[in-house]
């Protein structure tokens, strides 16, 4: 796995976490990175508000661990 392989860099979207979650649900492959300029609804822990103004750096990338999911 390379992580960078492909990167798509956006203008605005509402979550970089969103269209990563999106995109890998069709199957675009590990280690793609989505990056944006803004976010306009982006989320941190615990629910909370994420400023995401022009300037910053936001991405997400797919990963696609093969551990089993813990319960705890």
């Amino acid at each position: 796995m390379l992580i960078g392989r492909k990167v798509l860099v956006k203008d605005e979207v509402s979550s970089t976490n969103e269209v990563a979650k999106s995109l890998a649900l069709e199957g675009e492959p590990e280690g793609t990175v989505v990056t944006a300029v803004r976010q306009s609804g982006g989320k941190g822990r615990m629910g909370r508000q994420w400023e995401s103004p022009e300037g910053g750096v936001y991405l997400s990338v797919i990963l696609r661990p093969e551990l089993p999911a813990s319960g705890s």
